[in-house]
């Protein structure tokens, strides 16, 4: 199941999500049996000397530790808990804004030159420049979907 929501693999997420409803086991146990299992690779991952640092575990460790009381005080649990796994999914899969500026820093030679184009704007050069740097972020991500 972790490694679905870490995978963003919705389908399995609620396939998986149908099968341990129907061996009526305790949701919000479940919910904290994966909060555990998460928050031990985290302490893992942060004690390796790994250069790359873990936000994915942590997004999905933040919804499903603000959420789980939902699915024990919440009218359908069944709903509630899918709702939290699809929403910790859907938070592993977001990037940070440092991960997009470093993937665009990457990209810096193939993006779309408006550098030199006159503005008549009013607004002070640094506003332009982050809109102009807005632009540029928006066209990578077009470019790659």
């Amino acid at each position: 199941l972790i490694q679905h929501i870490r995978d963003g693999n919705y389908e399995k997420i609620l396939s998986l999500c149908s099968e341990i409803e129907n061996m009526d086991c305790d949701l919000f146990r479940v919910l904290c049996d994966l909060e555990m299992r998460i928050h031990t690779s985290l302490s893992s991952l942060l004690s390796s000397s790994s250069a790359k640092f873990p936000e994915r575990e942590i997004r999905i460790l933040e919804v499903l530790h603000s959420a789980k009381d939902g699915v024990k005080s919440g009218y359908d649990q069944g709903v509630n808990f899918e709702s939290i796994l699809l929403a910790a999914t859907e938070q592993s899969q977001t990037r940070s804004i440092d991960a997009i500026l470093d993937l665009l820093r990457k990209k810096d030679s193939k993006r779309t030159n408006i550098e030199n184009i006159p503005s008549n704007s009013k607004l002070p050069a640094s506003t332009q420049q982050l809109l102009k740097e807005n632009f540029h972020a928006k066209i990578r991500i077009l470019g790659n979907e």
